[in-house]
């Protein structure tokens, strides 16, 4: 999309599939208090569920506008005067959330864990790209640092290291890094956490190596 790479996402064929309906239906019915004592099958869910309603507002704006696909997702609140971040997104077990409150109230408050914001997807090119599986409990961390992995070695949008001719180091790292900044200090700050996740190929990250630059987001939808 717009020269970034990103896992395109076929929402005119999900809109016409009722497995995202079914699951929606099985968040809303979640018991949570089963999964209190899992910590990551509490954070699985979470996770999917932020993804699979973000993608529902989309599929719920086509129904509204005749299949119509939005340009963007900042496109699709129903409420005027209300960022589609903070509309009623869908209920997961018994609790009506929007995306705000999962991505802040609950996955940002309950775990430190940084690698949450290349897990997440909010339906653009410029965010992570959504993975093609479910996350579950049993290999949850295996797919979060391949998530990762994956998000930090894109130079369209994760990090891009250039050096010029005369020498000088430009590092270019996704805007998430400066938005949730303060999330990555536990792992040594944006530049520390992305070294654990870099290949030994790659140039090296440096506090020194120049200046912290950051991409421009693209908001547009990721979509086929």
């Amino acid at each position: 999309v717009d020269g970034i790479t990103t896992n395109l996402v076929d929402y005119k064929a999900i809109a016409t599939n009722p497995d995202l309906e079914n699951y929606c239906g099985q968040l809303a019915n979640a018991n949570l208090q089963l999964m209190e004592d899992t910590p990551n099958e509490l954070l699985a869910l979470y996770i999917n569920a932020y993804n699979a309603l973000c993608i529902n507002h989309v599929i719920r704006y086509m129904k509204e506008n005749n299949g119509a696909l939005p340009k963007s997702i900042t496109e699709t609140s129903p409420v005027k005067g209300t960022e589609i971040w903070d509309v009623d997104a869908g209920v997961v077990g018994g609790e009506s959330l929007s995306l705000n409150d999962i991505e802040h109230k609950i996955l940002r408050s309950k775990w430190n864990e940084p690698r949450v914001h290349a897990s997440i997807v909010c339906a653009s090119a410029s965010c992570p790209s959504l993975r093609t599986e479910a996350f579950v409990p049993s290999k949850l961390n295996k797919q979060m640092d391949d998530q990762t992995r994956q998000w930090v070695g894109d130079e369209t949008k994760g990090i891009k290291i250039s050096v010029s001719d005369e020498g000088q180091v430009e590092q270019t790292f996704s805007r998430i890094f400066l938005w949730f900044k303060k999330d990555f200090d536990s792992s040594g700050g944006p530049i520390g956490f992305a070294k654990k996740f870099l290949s030994n190929d790659w140039p090296k990250l440096s506090e020194k190596g120049g200046d912290m630059n950051y991409f421009t987001y693209n908001w547009n939808l990721n979509t086929k």
